[in-house]
């Protein structure tokens, strides 16, 4: 019993001895380290609009709004089934002094849209039915994860071009990738309407009656790696 206990612990400091000498040789051998940078810019194919109806200072109920609105989206070919949905819903009691108290109804939506086409045509018909309480609050892709993937292996590469570079202007050679890090990663979305520059681009009856086609910046999507290559005597 006590020989197998011995060899056991010899077997383990072995298995650490092998672990401790591979990660000295790691440590030990020559390597360059560079860091690579990409950018990739999307248009952005979904536009969050806040719609808010209100009953005060409209003529309408909330009720008959809500059906309008339904209706001229859908005039628009927006699929308010998937596309349209209600964020909040509440009533606002008010007090009159000597009158009937009233209760005054608030219901928020959130719409998305695909283009800016079908953006400014969204605004113009809103405009029509007098809601006037609407802002865009994100910019966004569909594909925005996948384009992320694409956006680090171009960084990549583009890190390994700069080690091979490096080292062929001292004559050497890059060989195995010893170390890969993802240093940064970002997107980055603002929303800039035609010269309009805010987190919620507002549009009066002016500007309305001038578009036609709504334009975004570009979505910026950045990623960073911090590499290590192996560096090598160069082959004659």
């Amino acid at each position: 019993m006590k020989k197998y206990i011995i060899s056991t612990i010899l077997i383990i400091c072995c298995h650490f001895f092998v672990i401790a000498q591979s990660e000295k040789n790691f440590i030990d051998q020559n390597y360059i380290e560079i860091t690579g940078t990409a950018e990739t810019l999307v248009t952005p194919n979904e536009i969050y609009i806040a719609i808010t109806l209100t009953e005060k200072n409209h003529k309408k109920t909330i009720e008959e709004q809500e059906q309008l609105l339904l209706a001229n989206l859908k005039s628009l070919g927006v699929d308010t089934d998937k596309e349209l949905s209600v964020s909040n819903f509440e009533g606002i009691y008010t007090k009159r002094f000597l009158k009937r108290n009233e209760v005054e109804k608030v219901k928020k939506y959130q719409l998305i849209v695909h283009d800016g086409k079908t953006l400014s045509k969204t605004y113009l018909v809103l405009d029509q039915l007098n809601i006037t309480n609407v802002n865009i609050t994100k910019v966004s892709h569909s594909d925005l994860e996948k384009i992320r993937r694409e956006t680090k292996i171009k960084s990549l590469i583009v890190a390994k071009q700069k080690a091979t570079e490096y080292a062929e202007a001292i004559d050497q050679e890059i060989g195995k990738a010893l170390f890969i890090k993802e240093v940064d990663q970002n997107s980055y979305a603002q929303i800039n309407v035609r010269g309009m520059n805010t987190s919620n681009a507002y549009f009066d009856n002016n500007s309305l009656s001038k578009i036609e086609d709504l334009t975004f910046q570009k979505i910026s999507i950045t990623a960073t790696v911090l590499t290590k290559f192996e560096l090598k005597t160069k082959k004659e």
